[in-house]
C-alpha cells in the first residue's frame, strides 16, 4: 500500500432537546454539532506495529500485528478496541491485515477544560485568552473534560480514519459511507462502554447537527459482551438500522453559547433515578414525556421555519434580527406585520416551556436536571439584549448550560461579562459554536504540521 497520509475529524455534540426522552425509539431529539473536533490522522512506519499516540494526554500505545499491546502504557480500552474491531472488518471485507501505521490522535480545546492552563499563566478563562491557547494544546495541566462527547468523536474520527485507509469509504464521506462509519463506530462505542446507549452522540459525529431517533437497541445488543469475527462485524453494518436522522441547523444569524461550570455532574446517576422514578410512576412520567415531546418537536419546526423564512422572506428576516437585537427577552411580542419575529417570539416561548417541563421533573424525580443555581443564572441570561434562551444541555446537572441568541459582538460580550462575574458558579465559556457538518476529511499536511508530526 502507497505510503500516504491522511486526517479525518468527527465534531463533539450539544444536545439541546431531547434529554431522557431519547433514550426511547417513540421520541427525537435535537442535538447539535460543535465546532470542537476529534481528528486521527495516520501515516505508515517502517515495521508491521501499530503505533498510536496521544500528544495531549503524553500517552504512547504499541500494538503488534494481532492488535496485542506491547508496552507498557496503561490500557486504553476505546482505542484497543476500535482497532481489533476494524482490523477483523478489514481483514473479512479487503483480505488485508491492518499493520505498520502510526496514528496520532488529538482534539480541538474545547473538549477539556482550559482553566489549569489559563491559570498557570496568570490569565483569566475569556474568549480572547480562550481564542489564544495554542491549537490542540498539549499542555492541558488536568484532563476535565467539558461534556462535548469526547469518546464518542474520537471512536469516529479513529473509526472513519481507518476505513478510509483501507479503502472502505471515499475521501468525500459520501452517504453511504456515513451510515458504514455510524454503524460500525456506534457498534464499537457501545461496546467499549459496556452497554446500548442512545447513540445520539456517534450520530452527531457522523452526520451533524440533525433531529434523531435513536436505533433498536435488539440490533447489536447479543453481540456487546461477546467475541465477534470480522463476518460477524460486517452483517451487524450492513443490517438495516433504523434510527431516523434528519439535517438541522441554527438559523441564519443565530448563535450557540456553551459554558463549561466547574461543579460537575454524573450523567449515568441522573439518568439512573429518573428512571427509577418513571418506573414507579408512569403516568406522570409518560403526561411530563409527552409533553416534553411536543415542545422538543416545535423546536425542531422553528428551526427549519425560521431558516425557511431566511431563504424566502430576507428583508423581513434581517429585518426581524436588527429589531429583536435591541431587546430583552420578556420584550419580545408578537408583530402583526412581520410574520419572523413571531417564530423567533415562538422560538423564545418554546426554549421556556422546555426549561419549565424539566424543572417539574426535576422536581418530581428529586434529581437535579436543571438545579436552581443553573436556574438563576439563565434567567440572569435572559436579561441580555439578543438572548433568545437556553438551557441545560443533554440530561442536566450543574456542569454546562446553553444559549441561543442573536449574532451579534454586543450580545456576545455582554453574555461573555455574566458568565466571568458570576460569583455562585465557576463559569467559564467554550469557544465553539454550532458547526453544522459531521465527520470529514482534513488536509493531512495542517494537521500534521500542527501536532509536530
Amino acid at each position: 500500500m502507497a505510503d500516504t497520509r491522511l486526517c479525518v475529524s468527527a465534531p463533539g455534540k450539544v444536545l439541546i432537546a431531547g434529554g431522557y426522552l431519547i433514550l426511547s425509539k417513540e421520541y427525537s431529539g435535537v442535538v447539535l454539532s460543535t465546532e470542537a473536533r476529534f481528528y486521527t490522522y495516520i501515516e505508515s512506519c517502517d515495521d508491521e506495529d501499530i503505533k498510536v499516540i496521544s500528544p495531549q494526554f503524553g500517552s504512547e500505545w504499541i500494538y503488534d500485528s494481532n492488535i496485542k499491546q506491547i508496552n507498557t502504557e496503561q490500557q486504553n480500552d476505546f482505542v484497543q478496541l476500535a482497532l481489533e474491531e476494524v482490523s477483523k472488518y478489514i481483514e473479512y471485507k479487503h483480505d488485508s491485515s491492518m499493520k505498520g501505521l502510526r496514528i496520532v490522535i488529538a482534539a480541538d480545546n474545547d473538549f477539556y477544560s482550559q482553566r489549569a492552563y489559563l491559570r498557570s499563566k496568570q490569565l483569566d478563562a475569556t474568549y480572547r485568552n480562550l481564542q489564544a491557547v495554542p491549537k490542540l494544546n498539549k499542555d492541558l495541566k488536568n484532563i476535565n473534560k467539558t461534556g462535548l462527547g469526547s469518546s464518542a468523536a474520537l471512536i469516529t474520527s479513529l473509526v472513519g480514519s481507518l476505513l478510509l485507509r483501507y479503502n472502505s469509504v471515499s475521501k468525500e464521506f459520501t452517504d453511504n459511507d456515513k451510515q458504514l462509519v455510524h454503524n460500525l463506530a456506534q457498534y464499537i462505542h457501545c461496546r467499549a462502554q459496556g452497554k446500548v446507549g442512545s447513540g445520539f452522540d456517534v450520530s452527531a459525529a457522523v452526520f451533524g447537527s440533525h433531529t434523531y431517533s435513536r436505533f433498536d437497541p435488539a440490533t447489536i445488543n447479543d453481540l456487546i459482551d461477546q467475541y465477534t469475527s470480522g463476518e460477524m462485524i460486517d452483517s451487524i453494518v450492513n443490517k438495516g438500522w433504523d434510527s431516523l436522522v434528519d439535517k438541522i441547523a441554527l438559523p441564519y444569524g443565530v448563535s450557540m453559547h456553551l459554558a463549561d461550570i466547574e461543579y460537575g455532574s454524573h450523567t449515568p446517576s441522573l439518568v439512573k433515578k429518573v428512571n427509577e422514578w418513571k418506573s414507579k410512576n408512569l403516568d406522570q412520567a409518560n403526561e411530563l414525556y409527552k409533553s416534553l415531546d411536543i415542545s422538543n418537536k416545535q423546536l425542531a419546526g422553528l428551526l427549519v421555519a425560521l431558516n425557511k423564512s431566511y431563504e424566502t422572506n430576507q428583508d423581513g428576516y434581517l429585518h426581524a434580527l436588527d429589531y429583536l437585537s435591541n431587546l430583552i427577552p420578556s420584550e419580545w411580542l408578537k408583530d402583526e406585520s412581520n410574520s419572523v419575529v413571531n417564530q423567533f417570539v415562538d422560538l423564545k416561548l418554546t426554549l421556556q416551556n422546555i426549561r419549565a417541563t424539566f424543572r417539574t421533573l426535576s422536581a418530581k424525580a428529586d434529581v437535579p436536571i436543571e438545579p436552581i443555581q443553573q436556574t438563576r443564572l439563565l434567567e440572569a441570561c435572559s436579561e441580555i439584549k439578543g438572548v433568545i434562551g437556553g438551557g441545560v444541555p443533554g440530561a442536566g446537572g450543574y456542569d454546562a448550560i446553553y444559549l441561543l441568541a442573536i449574532s451579534s459582538t454586543q450580545t456576545a460580550n455582554e453574555i461573555e461579562s455574566k458568565w466571568l462575574k458570576w460569583d455562585e458558579l465557576s463559569v467559564s465559556p467554550l469557544v465553539c459554536g454550532e458547526g453544522f457538518q459531521g465527520i470529514k476529511n482534513e488536509d493531512a499536511f495542517d494537521i500534521s504540521r500542527l501536532l509536530g508530526t
